[in-house]
């Protein structure tokens, strides 16, 4: 009963499996796009949100975590400036699998003595994850005859990006032409967490060139009242 409430109430499933992160109510507007995300299997979805609105480990952790347990994710690739940050950011919810008391008691044990890397893990439920830095080549992503159905974009731009549009314009290309072709089945879902922090950015220009994809546009607070837009984390005085 548990697990069935939890499929269908994200806001639950993260205060239930994650008590650790849910230090506050779950966002209206994070549970909208985690909703969206699971109606949708080729969503593509920016989550366009705020310092400190919990991009990453929604993006990261807990939409993954969700979708796996709604049948509707097996293979998850991370996608960051960098092999060794991205490796750092599968870890978050390689340590969930690995010592979660909550996850364990009620889908039992995932570790596994096989393929338990740092940057490449498969639980015993056949869940993967891939660390993939931006750029690199994505041949020989597949594992016998699972193609990535996920795919997590975190924190991309870099001031050094910023100040090169030309490289800005090829990890754009890299993502479409390269990275997105990887999924081909019938789940082919593309999360992207970043702030808006410049005019033009990696995600500016492909939310120009696909204006039918989604996204989740949430300031951290409003300018002139200070109202937060997490205001179950945040008070009004907490920005001004």
């Amino acid at each position: 009963a548990r697990i069935a409430k939890a499929k269908k109430d994200v806001r639950f499933c993260v205060q239930y499996y994650f008590p650790h992160y849910a230090t506050s109510e779950s966002a209206d507007f994070q549970i909208q796009s985690a909703n969206y995300t699971l109606k949708h299997k080729t969503a593509k979805v920016f989550d366009e949100w705020g310092r400190g609105l919990a991009k990453s480990v929604w993006d990261d952790v807990i939409k993954p975590f969700w979708l796996w347990l709604n049948g509707e994710a097996h293979y998850h690739v991370i996608v960051t400036t960098s092999y060794d940050r991205a490796c750092e950011l599968a870890e978050d919810l390689r340590a969930e699998w690995e010592g979660n008391p909550r996850i364990i008691n009620d889908f039992g044990e995932q570790h596994t003595t096989g393929q338990w890397e740092k940057g490449f893990y498969i639980t015993k439920s056949g869940f993967i994850c891939k660390a993939l830095g931006a750029g690199q080549s994505v041949r020989g992503l597949r594992v016998k005859d699972q193609r990535p159905d996920l795919i997590t974009v975190d924190d991309l731009e870099t001031k050094e990006t910023i100040a090169n549009p030309k490289r800005q314009k090829r990890l754009a290309k890299w993502i479409e032409r390269d990275l997105l072709p990887t999924m081909d089945g019938k789940i082919r879902r593309f999360l992207y967490a970043n702030n808006k922090f410049a005019p033009i950015m990696i995600q500016t220009i492909l939310q120009d060139a696909h204006p039918n994809w989604r996204v989740f546009h949430v300031k951290a607070y409003n300018k002139v009242t200070y109202e937060p837009a997490w205001p179950q984390k945040y008070s009004k005085t907490y920005y001004k």
